[in-house]
């Protein structure tokens, strides 16, 4: 009975702890995958250009390949002369 007893206690514990990681996990999912923040423009620099990239949706791009991006300023006076990716 007490073996019982410790594996009830220590699973109860191990499910305590885990319930708020796995709420926070489903509450920041979109937060962890950054790779389509360029192009909805989230950084501070959102006013100035879009980023589209016009033969590849950008949620699929894969690590170290390389695709073509379409920089538009939104103001004709505007010249974007550098991009950075970070």
């Amino acid at each position: 009975i007490r073996r019982k007893n410790k594996l009830f206690i220590l699973a109860s514990f191990l499910i305590a702890l885990t319930i708020p990681l796995a709420v926070y996990a489903i509450l920041n999912i979109e937060s962890l995958d950054t790779r389509n923040q360029a192009s909805q423009g989230d950084t501070g620099y959102a006013s100035l250009c879009t980023i589209t990239f016009p033969y590849v949706n950008p949620e699929t791009i894969a690590l170290d390949k390389t695709v073509q991006i379409q920089v538009d300023a939104l103001l004709p006076e505007e010249i974007i002369s550098t991009v950075v990716f970070s």
